[in-house]
């Protein structure tokens, strides 16, 4: 996901971490977790049709942006490197910032469709789904949609001038 990322200069994680933030909200996404000392902001997911197919499908997506130090020249590993409990605002070096998007399918087990009608449609209910709590719905996820991902790095990218 190379349009999905960026690097942050050493001082300017408050500010991306804002941009980040703003951008988000821009796009019309709601917040769910916003945790600047981790360097993880989440969203909640989004149903709205951001393409007709999802609605057909029941598809919703959510956003992860999440930022950790930036590779070095002794360990290569940078943003798999383990943040071990430290606060990224502590990190007084370059920083990489990466954009996930996550597309969830909702799975409503149980529902079925007559091919003569809606109005027909009936409901089952398994016993052993209640139990393990995917009743009355589940999201599975089945894929990232890169395209938004490389566009919500982009844009902030341009709020820091990047």
């Amino acid at each position: 996901m190379a349009g999905a990322s960026a690097k942050i200069a050493a001082g300017e994680y408050q500010t991306a971490f804002a941009a980040a933030r703003d951008v988000l909200r821009d796009n019309r996404f709601s917040l769910e977790r916003v945790d600047a000392g981790a360097g993880v902001i989440t969203t909640q997911r989004s149903t709205t049709m951001r393409e007709a197919v999802d609605v057909i499908q029941r598809r919703a997506r959510f956003v992860v942006v999440s930022f950790s130090p930036g590779a070095s020249e002794n360990d290569g590993l940078g943003e798999s490197r383990e943040m071990s409990g430290r606060d990224v605002r502590d990190i007084n070096s370059p920083l990489a910032m990466s954009v996930r998007v996550v597309i969830e399918r909702i799975e409503v087990p149980g529902w079925q469709i007559p091919p003569s009608g809606v109005r027909l449609a009936t409901r089952t209910s398994d016993p052993e789904k209640v139990a393990a709590e995917l009743e009355p719905l589940y999201t599975v996820a089945v894929g990232e949609d890169t395209e938004l991902a490389a566009s919500l790095a982009g844009q902030i990218r341009r709020r820091l001038g990047q």
